[in-house]
């Protein structure tokens, strides 16, 4: 079986390198999410093994949206919803300073790089081949084509989307927490 699911503990042994998704950066970073404690846990033995942990910008992009709309819903009591920050585009004003702070610790951490900018082959074209015969939506397609076309050994998620991969063409190690 190409994908092996791996439920993270502390005791898992991760292979190099390994693609974060955006969850698992956002989860290690907001200290009163419940995923918290095991992102931390995970991110910790990540660092201790000392594998290379990888993103893309479409991850970073996820973690700023999702921390601006949980800010924002601190801040208002309300959801922030894409069409409202159309209308006002001086919302985000509010958040740039925290936004700034956020990415660069996340950049602070050991061995965290970006995928790099020279895409071997074609992620869209891999992108659609998984959203073919994966039945992922479009982002978690492009998440997996970043980590397969630039050979990442493991894939770290809490999606529960990813748990029915097959990917027949492609050897992966799906860690979940």
């Amino acid at each position: 079986m190409p994908v092996t699911l791996v439920n993270c503990d502390n005791t898992t042994h991760y292979v190099y390198p390994v693609y974060a998704d955006a969850n698992f950066i956002c989860y290690s970073r907001d200290r009163h999410s419940l995923k918290y404690p095991s992102s931390r846990i995970i991110l910790a033995n990540l660092i201790i093994q000392q594998v290379p942990i990888f993103i893309s910008d479409l991850v970073v992009d996820e973690v700023w949206w999702a921390f601006i709309r949980g800010w924002y819903r601190k801040t208002t009591g309300n959801n922030l919803h894409s069409h409202m920050v159309k209308d006002d585009p001086s919302i985000l004003a509010r958040f740039y300073v925290l936004i700034e702070r956020n990415t660069r610790k996340i950049f602070n951490i050991p061995r965290l790089m970006m995928v790099p900018q020279e895409i071997p082959g074609d992620i869209t074209n891999m992108a659609l081949n998984i959203f073919r015969t994966e039945n992922l939506m479009p982002r978690d397609c492009f998440h997996l084509a970043y980590a397969i076309t630039h050979e990442m050994q493991g894939f770290i998620t809490s999606d529960q989307d990813f748990d029915n991969l097959l990917l027949p063409d492609y050897h992966i190690t799906l860690y979940k927490f």
